[in-house]
């Protein structure tokens, strides 16, 4: 036979494994050895956080479609990897939700020019009407803000607030805003006054100013001029 070729430790043990099953059981041994070796590696968890790249990738993806006790490995390694992500979770503020789903569903006014500037003369529900639309359905809490209209000239802001503004100073900008919905007080130096819907107010350069939600959420068009 022609493993009689071998070494005399080799020929005799071939001799004695000289039936198709018996060789089979031998590699099967090897390839035992061989998946065990590769699970200690540590490959399959770094394949399934994403942290494999090149042929180490090529490699793993390879192996897991070549043995069944790696994908079933994988497929253990991953539901553990989602129980721990989802233990770990930590529930975003629904202000967040709110901007996020606001951005997916609605496009962006950024840039449009049609929008008028704000002034003593400005009827909220004009405005009302124009934003309408973007404007969180089930806003609850916290502050949401929309960039409305951006060019070199102005940027207006939608703001939706239940939460107080602190302190502000501008020296580079003219700031004015109109409030569509909502109560606040406003404190511009050593000045109070309240505003509601369809008030307008304009803050001087250098002034200190802050504002106070009253009655929420306050629905109000920011407006921001380079000086």
């Amino acid at each position: 036979m022609w493993y009689e070729l071998l070494p005399p430790i080799f020929a005799l043990y071939f001799r004695k494994l000289d039936k198709p099953a018996s060789r089979s059981g031998l590699y099967n041994t090897f390839l035992t050895l061989d998946i065990r070796s590769y699970l200690e590696s540590g490959n399959l968890e770094l394949y399934a956080m994403g942290l494999l790249s090149g042929v180490e990738k090529d490699k793993a993806e390879e192996n897991i479609i070549k043995y069944p006790e790696l994908r079933a490995e994988l497929d253990k390694i991953e539901l553990s990897l989602e129980k721990l992500a989802t233990a770990a979770a930590i529930e975003p503020p629904r202000s967040l939700i709110d901007e996020i789903l606001n951005r997916i569903s609605v496009p962006e006014l950024t840039g449009n020019t049609f929008l008028p500037l704000l002034s003593s003369d400005s009827d909220y529900r004009d405005w009302q009407r124009l934003v309408r639309d973007y404007i969180p359905g089930d806003f609850s809490d916290g502050c949401y803000s929309k960039v409305i209209r951006e060019t070199a000239q102005v940027t207006q802001i939608l703001l939706v607030s239940s939460t107080d503004f602190d302190d502000e100073i501008h020296t580079d900008l003219h700031e004015s805003f109109l409030i569509l919905q909502g109560k606040c007080k406003c404190t511009v130096g050593n000045k109070e006054f309240f505003m509601e819907a369809g008030d307008y107010t304009e803050i001087p350069l250098h002034e200190v100013h802050r504002v106070e939600i009253v009655r929420k959420p306050v629905i109000a068009i920011l407006q921001r001029i380079p000086v």
